[in-house]
């Protein structure tokens, strides 16, 4: 009796997790998650913490930055956050108003690029960020679409900076 209850629920966990997968599976591996905030800083200030990796810790919450470098106008760094270490390269498409900060880093179950950009706003500025990422792990895919959302991480993002003195 006991051994048919364990396999009832051995069964019953497979397909759960199968049909989780399968959903996953079906949905696009791409996706484009937005969001904006205004911050009630001088745009030129804002525009310097964007265009700072290495000045990130001091405003973003649990992210250390360590191997910043220099390429020209291109910023290379890595970053460790929640215990995952990630290279990153920020580039300047318009100084002061656009960026592009790209994951480097190969293998990992995502990836893709941000596009930052910076409009003055009355005294302040209006950030807003597109992230045009990729999941291929499935699981990564369905927690993502489906209990955390696409845009998590630049919505944290927007309020640390944000609340950045």
């Amino acid at each position: 009796m006991v051994l048919k209850i364990v396999l009832g629920l051995i069964g019953v966990l497979a397909l759960l997790v199968g049909g989780v997968l399968l959903t996953a599976a079906l949905l696009p591996r791409e996706h484009l998650a937005t969001g904006e905030t205004l911050i009630e800083a001088p745009p030129e200030v804002v525009a310097a913490r964007i265009a700072d990796p290495a000045g990130y810790p001091a405003w973003r919450k649990g992210v250390l930055i360590d191997q910043v470098r220099r390429e020209g106008e291109r910023v290379l760094w890595r970053e460790t956050s929640q215990g995952d270490k990630v290279d990153y390269a920020l580039d300047v498409e318009a100084p002061g108003r656009r960026w592009r900060t790209t994951i480097l880093t190969e293998g990992l179950p995502y990836g893709g690029y941000w596009l930052i950009e910076l409009t003055p706003e009355g005294a302040g500025a209006r950030v807003r960020v597109s992230e045009h990422g990729f999941v291929d792990n499935l699981a990564f895919r369905a927690l993502g679409r489906f209990v955390f959302g696409f845009d998590s991480s630049l919505k944290t993002w927007l309020a640390d900076l944000a609340s950045a003195r």
